[in-house]
């Protein structure tokens, strides 16, 4: 169940990445270039390239994947033969949602609308307490703020999503 509940954490990170780079290309038109933008689209894309190489190396027996796991593991003080063990663990998961088509459409489903009512959600108590907001607006902020809170300074992003959410609407 945990590593059901992993895999179905990799797609919906997935998805909250895809809802972010479209507001992205939707609102770079509107309001132009932040670097702020550049710098959370590519923090993103980053730690997703990162987790699929290290994925599809253990799946494929590679040596690389493990001792980068092992170097980093040395590093921020964790045991890497578990997460080399989940991370293989996830990929065979993995396989097998994609080949489950049913499924698959069931994660990104639910992944959608997980996201877009949390956001929605912000939005309402954006209204509440008397401000506006435009949609594009509303998930760049909601996007930053929990693409920022996956960096691990602190556990489960605690005031990086606040630090985040707090400016990123005021400045819009």
């Amino acid at each position: 169940a945990g590593f059901a509940l992993a895999t179905a954490g990799l797609g919906s990170a997935v998805v909250l990445n895809l809802i972010f780079w479209t507001a992205l290309l939707v609102s770079i038109p509107l309001r132009g270039v932040n670097p702020l933008y550049v710098t959370a689209a590519l923090l993103g894309l980053a730690i997703m390239l990162i987790v699929a190489l290290l994925v599809v190396g253990l799946q494929h027996g590679q040596g690389r994947a493990e001792r980068f796991l092992h170097w980093l593991g040395g590093k921020l003080r964790f045991h890497p033969d578990t997460a080399i063990s989940a991370l293989r663990q996830i990929g065979q998961r993995l396989e097998e949602l994609t080949e489950d088509r049913a499924l698959l459409k069931r994660v990104v489903l639910w992944a959608s609308l997980n996201w877009l009512l949390d956001a929605a959600s912000l939005y309402v108590f954006i209204l509440a307490f008397g401000g506006s907001l435009e949609i594009d607006a509303l998930l760049i902020a909601f996007g930053l703020a929990n693409i920022f809170a996956v960096i691990p300074i602190t556990p489960g992003g605690l005031g990086i999503v606040e630090g985040v959410y707090i400016p990123t609407p005021v400045g819009f």
